[in-house]
């Protein structure tokens, strides 16, 4: 979203739709198929808290608060830990 800012990003161009557009299809996809629970593991950093974030708004304007449950996972690009990342699918696992 801050990117989106044309005062502050004039000539910022997108190449993937922004979180909130994402947001938008993924929540009707879970009304759509009737999906009861959705787990979500994401990112902890913007790309991935942002697109968590506008989906958990979403579920909120909706009445249906707990039907999106997450776990976030730090952002492993220069080192990638097994089991931290083992550890972050286990969580999601007992949630649904």
């Amino acid at each position: 979203p801050a990117l989106s800012n044309k005062d502050s990003y004039p000539f910022f161009l997108r190449t993937v739709p922004p979180d909130s557009l994402q947001a938008r299809a993924l929540w009707s996809w879970i009304l759509q198929f009737e999906v009861p629970m959705a787990g979500c593991l994401y990112s902890a950093e913007s790309y991935g808290q942002g697109l968590f974030d506008a989906l958990k708004e979403l579920e909120r304007s909706h009445g249906q608060q707990d039907r999106v449950q997450g776990q976030a996972l730090r952002n492993m690009e220069r080192e990638f830990v097994a089991e931290e990342a083992r550890t972050a699918v286990r969580l999601v696992k007992q949630i649904g």
